[in-house]
């Protein structure tokens, strides 16, 4: 699944992006090739929702 070329952050974009960043954002030079589990990315996203 490809995310808009204006991203709006939020858990369901952020998941689709750490499932497979490259997929996600045509363009992306991460080096990070996603993560398949889906614990592990809930895991990330609450992180990253606790940063605010």
């Amino acid at each position: 699944m490809r995310l808009p070329s204006v991203i709006t952050w939020n858990a369901k974009t952020l998941d689709t992006f750490i499932t497979a960043p490259q997929s996600a954002v045509k363009g992306t030079k991460m080096s990070f090739f996603g993560e398949k589990d889906p614990t592990k990315r809930a895991v990330i996203i609450a992180y990253l929702q606790g940063l605010k």
